[in-house]
């Protein structure tokens, strides 16, 4: 019956003459839970009459709360984006069947009177172009650039810091407890998985052990406060670039112990979905920028379940495209959904491959390319995220107060503000490590102190430690700071000046690996590349 009445629903809406805007043509998009309608400037979404494993829209009075709840939770992410509700009501009997109509502004008071006539309640929303969804965006435009990878990284540190800590929650047996939801929803399905379905059970097999190794560490991380009533569904479908910025939307409304969990695994849905896609400098620069502007060092030591989590991440993206694939009565659409969901137990399998930690520090005056080089080198060092990529100029501005890309007066370069730059550089360092995870730190290190330093730190962690020294001719790094200044796209405030006053300095002695940084950064990369696989890395 109530699949019937949604049908009837459905067709109504889409039905241009019925909305209360002038629309040439609506457009329908269909998820596995829910059915969005998208007019000019409005959007109206409505959840599927289905019960899964782990939701239940079954009845429509179910349907009415998580539409209530849909509000409620969003409130906090783009209130601007969610207008209220409206439903489909019955007017009377027509032609042979029930006449319909939109009631655009319906009562959404959870104790509103029933009178009857509700055949569908629906989430009302600004529509917005469909290319400002982050997916659709970066399919047509690339990899999200330096700006944007500082955007996403602030967007999910804002939506960390402001959600509400869950002390009390059981947050590792809601990871366990999916994992087995996962586990039973996919393996029915190894053989229309492929080669991909026969590698699931020993992929699960391993997760699930990652996983339980973490229990002890996943409940310290619940009792400090890392659990919260996150978002819960960060995937780049989810973000909307609004005015510029992105903005997330959509989240989790139907399971509240889906959405308590470590802010760790929240952002792992982000970084997964860029991994998936192939975006992996991009991935690994919002992860360091969240770490960075998270400014916790907590968040560093555990670095290293970013792993399992994406890998849990890109499994119940499977799960929920098998659920899709299942939905399709076409076998060609079936088997494409399938084909889909394969290509995600790819990613999870990839990151869990095994890490071994080290540090590496690159050095070298203004304009060698330093950031260039360590951010190529931690995308491609390691799995998941990524190596954890420590930055001189970002830590000064997190330590300031200000944006990565906003500029810092003289009193910033002092000294004793330096000295603390390199120190909070050694912590950071030290607490990855601990993970452990590798790590890659970028800065001038034109002390010779301040070389041996961060080589301690590498020591005191007993990783082995390789240091790269960029050197090039001075015109050529003036040029590079010259037009960089010019550019304004670079966390570095070190201009022409700055950089007359570093080829002024006495360097001391260089022990660590020269590497000319002439040429583009691809061939800068591979000299590194042959000096690392020269010292058994990479």
């Amino acid at each position: 019956m109530h699949e019937n009445r949604q049908k009837q629903a459905v067709a109504f809406l889409l039905d241009a003459a019925h909305w209360p805007e002038p629309v040439g043509q609506v457009k329908h998009v269909e998820t596995h839970i829910s059915h969005l309608f998208l007019g000019r400037a409005l959007a109206l979404k409505m959840k599927k009459a289905l019960k899964l494993p782990y939701l239940d829209f079954s009845t429509l009075k179910a349907r009415h709360h998580y539409c209530l709840r849909e509000l409620e939770v969003n409130a906090r992410f783009s209130p601007h984006l969610y207008l209220g509700l409206s439903r489909v009501i019955r007017t009377g009997t027509g032609a042979g069947e029930e006449a319909l109509a939109l009631e655009l502004e319906a009562d959404a008071a959870a104790d509103a009177p029933d009178d009857g006539r509700t055949v569908e309640w629906l989430v009302r929303m600004r529509r917005f172009d469909d290319d400002a969804i982050l997916s659709n965006h970066l399919a047509r435009h690339g990899a999200p650039d330096a700006r944007l990878s500082a955007a996403l990284a602030a967007m999910a540190c804002t939506a960390h810091g402001a959600a509400e800590v869950k002390r009390d929650a059981a947050f590792a047996d809601t990871l366990l407890h999916v994992h087995r939801q996962v586990a039973n929803a996919l393996l029915p399905h190894r053989q229309a998985l492929g080669e991909e379905g026969r590698v699931l059970p020993e992929l699960l097999r391993t997760l699930n052990e990652h996983l339980q190794q973490a229990i002890p560490r996943l409940e310290e991380r619940t009792a400090a406060g890392y659990v919260r009533r996150c978002h819960g569904d960060m995937h780049l479908g989810n973000i909307v670039l609004w005015n510029g910025a992105p903005v997330l939307f959509d989240a989790i409304e139907f399971d509240e112990a889906l959405a308590t969990i470590d802010v760790l695994h929240d952002l792992a849905f982000l970084l997964m979905d860029l991994h998936h896609r192939g975006f992996a400098e991009a991935l690994n620069r919002t992860f360091n920028g969240w770490l960075a502007r998270c400014d916790d060092e907590n968040n560093h030591r555990h670095a290293d379940l970013m792993g399992p989590f994406m890998a849990l991440r890109a499994l119940i993206r499977a799960m929920v495209i098998s659920d899709l694939a299942a939905q399709q009565d076409e076998p060609a659409a079936r088997a494409e959904k399938l084909a889909e969901a394969a290509r995600y137990i790819t990613t999870a399998t990839a990151c869990l491959a095994p890490v071994r930690p080290l540090l590496i520090a690159v050095g070298g005056l203004s304009g060698t390319g330093k950031t260039t080089l360590a951010s190529a080198l931690a995308a491609r060092l390691a799995p998941a995220a990524g190596m954890v990529h420590l930055r001189s100029d970002v830590e000064r501005k997190v330590m300031a107060g200000v944006g990565e890309f906003e500029r810092l007066p003289p009193q910033a370069y002092t000294m004793e503000a330096s000295r603390q730059v390199y120190a909070r550089l050694q912590e950071r360092a030290a607490a990855a490590l601990v993970a452990p995870w590798p790590v890659v730190v970028d800065a001038v290190f034109a002390k010779e102190a301040e070389r041996t330093a961060i080589e301690h730190v590498a020591k005191e962690a007993g990783v082995p430690f390789i240091g790269l020294w960029l050197d090039a001719p001075p015109e050529v790094l003036r040029q590079r700071v010259a037009r960089r200044a010019e550019a304004g796209n670079d966390a570095s405030d070190a201009g022409v000046a700055v950089l007359k006053k570093q080829l002024a300095c006495d360097l001391g002695p260089i022990t660590w690996r020269t590497i000319s940084a002439e040429g583009v950064p691809e061939e800068v990369l591979h000299r590194a590349l042959a000096v690392l696989q020269e010292e058994g890395i990479g």
